[in-house]
């Protein structure tokens, strides 16, 4: 098993002890370039807490004054700079705080950076490729229940027409979703597909879409 990492929820001076521990037992000593500190990092997928864990090592909160604090938001991609601050009354302690907007194209496509609420929605250029994962992970019935409309079933060509509906596709779910919801492109007349697939999105991000898969390597009970 690996030793690291906790196993129950921290105050924040057990945390603080925490750290000096994890640090002293790894022989990381505190360095001269740093004003003798050691330094202390926050790494993770954006808007998982890193900034918010940095306000509360630094004993900061948003209703107390002449204290200096990182900026939080509910959007992923708030932090854009590395920045080092001091713990108060830590005199061997610095906190770094840096971006978690990295896109390491070799390990996740951008559509599942983009539902994993990783990259910002508002930023989403092409929404098809999320879209069609949403299609594969949540079944046909839950979004026809959450939208409170009925996706056409097209079944493959040469197939009988018998046996369990296929996964919708993104077309499908996102036209049925603009005739329902009257969503049509200004001038045009045609489905703001654009628009539609916005809302799935954020639906799917903020969890009104529910999707859970196990954790890799455990087992379902």
């Amino acid at each position: 098993a690996d030793p690291r990492g906790v196993k129950a929820l921290l105050t924040r001076e057990e945390l603080l002890s925490y750290l000096k521990k994890t640090a002293a037992d790894a022989g990381i000593e505190p360095n001269p370039r740093y004003d003798s500190r050691v330094q202390y990092g926050t790494v993770g997928f954006p808007n998982v807490g890193k900034s918010s864990l940095i306000n509360v090592l630094l004993g900061s909160a948003t209703s107390q004054h002449n204290v200096h604090r990182v900026g939080v938001a509910s959007q992923p991609g708030k932090t854009k700079h590395f920045q080092t601050l001091r713990v108060p009354g830590e005199a061997s302690m610095m906190l770094c705080d840096c971006p978690g907007l990295v896109f390491p194209s070799f390990v996740s496509s951008t559509a599942d950076m983009i539902a994993a609420g990783v990259y910002p929605i508002a930023q989403m250029r092409d929404h098809w490729p999320v879209v069609g994962l949403i299609c594969q992970r949540i079944p046909r019935p839950v979004l026809n229940a959450s939208y409170g409309f009925k996706i056409p079933v097209v079944y493959p060509e040469g197939s009988d027409g018998t046996g369990p509906p296929p996964k919708p596709t993104a077309e499908e779910l996102l036209t049925t979703y603009c005739v329902a919801r009257s969503v049509i492109a200004a001038g045009s007349g045609v489905p703001d597909w654009q628009r539609a697939a916005r809302v799935v999105v954020k639906d799917y991000v903020a969890g009104k879409l529910l999707y859970c898969h196990a954790v890799s390597g455990e087992k379902l009970l």
